[in-house]
């Protein structure tokens, strides 16, 4: 069936990225009193969408422009961080990262009209702490904070649809950015062979980036907004073992819980104690692994995840649609052959249990694979 419809071209969007990191011991050695980690970021996100009417979606020609929107993001960023060897079983480690963030160029045009977005110019600082010490031969115990900034995409920023003529929605230029402070206690035991580590966790999240309805104005809005406050508190509890009753035969597996709710958020009230989206209460790994030999290897792994919301007003009931988010519990398998010092084949299956569930779209079902790896 074919009929009028629309021509997107997206020439010249993409991204330019650069990391480069060092280390640097001051002794030169391992056991150095202090190890310096150090680096660079830069990235440059560019968008460029042009829209076009055309009489058949399908096999149509390009005829006049409807909308388009164009817009740059440029982040330059320092980084060091200092590993500190205090006394034996006592390390601090401190660091920080420092950004310059920018949005410009931004622009919206529907028909003959065209609006600019102002440029925008940022700074962060997020620091970082942990305190390790080691209570004994078999615990250690970790403390640890930091902060971290998201900022807004630039299709968060500039990227919209054109409802009408000189009708804009769905972008949102003057987003704030993410800022989350994590902090954890974490407990570990060493076992024969093995590790078992206990972790409690939480995080603060102020103005989190999410698409939701801005139920404030009229008429209703829906885009990317900043939500207010979001608190998580967890637990997570991680096992490893080594030869169990067989030499070769290794387990690890890992338990989580997770409670997260939205303490604010001006433009959607109603939402203020919800679980904040994409967040599961329960989830948990496993991962059974046996190396028969120095060249042949079998492994089965778990993974499972409860229900978690799609939206802050919980509104999906059937979790089994498009945009919803289900619970799942899928199984993996795969078996490696080592031919040689530098090739090695594999084959396995994913989803072994076809298990049907979504994230926002189908996930994929049973799917086998063969693989060749090379290592120089």
């Amino acid at each position: 069936m074919t009929g009028a419809g629309t021509i997107t071209k997206l020439d010249g969007t993409g991204w330019q990225t650069v990391d480069l990191k060092g280390d640097w011991r001051p002794s030169g050695s391992l056991a150095s009193e202090h190890q310096l980690r150090f680096g660079y970021h830069y990235d440059h996100y560019v968008l460029n969408s042009r829209s076009y009417a055309t009489s058949d979606w399908q096999n149509g020609s390009q005829g006049n422009l409807t909308a388009a929107f164009a817009g740059n993001t440029q982040l330059n960023a320092v980084f060091a961080q200092d590993t500190w060897r205090l006394r034996p079983g006592t390390q601090l480690i401190i660091g920080g990262r420092y950004e310059w963030w920018d949005a410009y160029g931004g622009a919206t045009t529907t028909g003959s009209y065209t609006s600019y977005d102002q440029n925008r110019s940022q700074q962060f600082f997020s620091p970082k702490a942990a305190m390790l010490f080691d209570l004994n031969e078999q615990w250690t115990l970790r403390t640890a904070y930091g902060r971290a900034y998201r900022t807004p995409t630039v299709a968060e920023l500039f990227q919209g649809t054109a409802a009408s003529s000189n009708t804009i929605v769905n972008n949102n230029p003057n987003l704030k950015a993410e800022r989350a402070d994590t902090g954890e206690i974490t407990a570990t035991r060493q076992l024969n062979g093995g590790t078992l580590r206990l972790t409690a966790f939480r995080e603060e999240l102020a103005d989190a980036l999410l698409s939701q309805t801005n139920t404030t104005v009229t008429p209703n809005v829906t885009n990317i907004q900043n939500i207010d406050r979001v608190r998580t508190n967890g637990l997570e509890l991680a096992w490893e073992q080594s030869d169990i009753g067989l030499r070769g035969l290794d387990v690890s597996a890992s338990l989580t819980y997770a409670k997260s709710e939205i303490i604010a958020n001006g433009n959607n009230p109603a939402s203020v104690g919800n679980p904040f989206p994409g967040i599961p209460e329960w989830r948990a790994t496993a991962v059974v692994s046996y190396r028969q030999n120095d060249k042949l290897s079998y492994s089965l792994a778990a993974r499972y995840s409860s229900f978690q919301t799609s939206d802050v007003n919980n509104t999906v009931v059937n979790t089994d649609v498009y945009g919803a988010n289900s619970a799942y519990f899928i199984m993996d398998t795969r078996i490696s052959y080592k031919l040689d010092r530098q090739f090695t084949v594999a084959l396995g299956v994913d989803n072994l249990n076809n298990y049907k569930s979504y994230a926002y779209h189908p996930m994929p079902q049973r799917t086998t694979y063969a693989q060749l790896k090379f290592d120089y």
